[in-house]
């Protein structure tokens, strides 16, 4: 019986999970649409002509991944932060004499002091706060929630917590052990991304300036690129320098990518 109440509990706490909560419907509809918007350009670009818009379909959705991506690598960075600041009120917490359980609910005082209420940290823990008071294990709701966000240094957390509590060993001291490590971490990300910044500003400078090059000199030499267009031999040039940028692009941002 006491299974099928931790079970329902799990069914409680699993339908506020919102897999995608970075990216709503108002997120959708407008990087569907800059999506398009791309593939129409580079329908006028490539090929004058509109016929290939069904054709370079594949590539807006690649265009609609990648904007997804970044945006969920944005989010998870400023997350990592909040989640920072929530380890060290937790760990602040029990060295006052707080549980664990009752530590975490004193956090979203703390945390929505800081970051505002539709901060996604205190969504997190209204989420963590409701399990509770269904009986749900901690660690088994850290678990989740970094499930839910993808986020590595929540499932160390989490993972620690579960060791911790079947050790039975000085909680407040392995959290602020804890919380110092993750910490560490954290920062030494903040600092990769500010040193990465000025090169992914370059990698941007360098998708845009073929577009400028071209489209300058077709305003100043009208008919300069007549030639690539309307001919198989053109289009056969043409369809290889898309093929060209597009990987080119989609390389350089995998290498300005350092993970750790």
């Amino acid at each position: 019986m006491l299974q099928n109440c931790r079970q329902q509990s799990m069914k409680i706490y699993h339908k506020y999970i919102r897999p995608d909560s970075f990216w709503g419907i108002r997120e959708i509809i407008w990087n569907a649409l800059f999506s398009f918007l791309v593939v129409l350009f580079f329908s006028w670009f490539f090929y004058r002509t509109l016929i290939a818009i069904p054709i370079l379909s594949p590539l807006g959705f690649l265009f609609f991944c990648k904007k997804k991506d970044i945006d969920k690598r944005n989010f998870q960075q400023v997350l990592r932060g909040q989640f920072k600041d929530l380890i060290n009120a937790i760990a602040a917490n029990l060295k006052t004499g707080y549980a664990l359980e009752n530590a975490i609910r004193e956090c979203y005082v703390e945390m929505e002091l800081l970051y505002g209420k539709k901060a996604y940290i205190n969504d997190g823990l209204r989420h963590l706060i409701r399990g509770l008071d269904h009986n749900i294990a901690v660690e088994k709701l850290m678990r989740n929630f970094a499930k839910e966000t993808e986020l590595e240094e929540i499932t160390q957390f989490a993972d620690i917590l579960g060791i911790a509590k079947r050790s039975g060993g000085n909680m407040s001291e392995i959290i602020t052990d804890t919380s110092k490590l993750i910490g560490d971490k954290i920062e030494l990300q903040k600092e990769l991304h500010v040193m990465t910044a000025a090169k992914v500003l370059e990698l941007n400078i360098m998708n845009i300036i073929p577009f400028g090059i071209v489209m300058y000199i077709e305003l100043t030499s009208p008919g300069y690129f007549d030639v690539l267009y309307g001919t198989s031999l053109g289009i056969t040039i043409m369809t290889i320098c898309l093929i060209v940028y597009v990987t080119v692009h989609f390389w350089g941002n995998k290498i300005i990518q350092i993970p750790i």
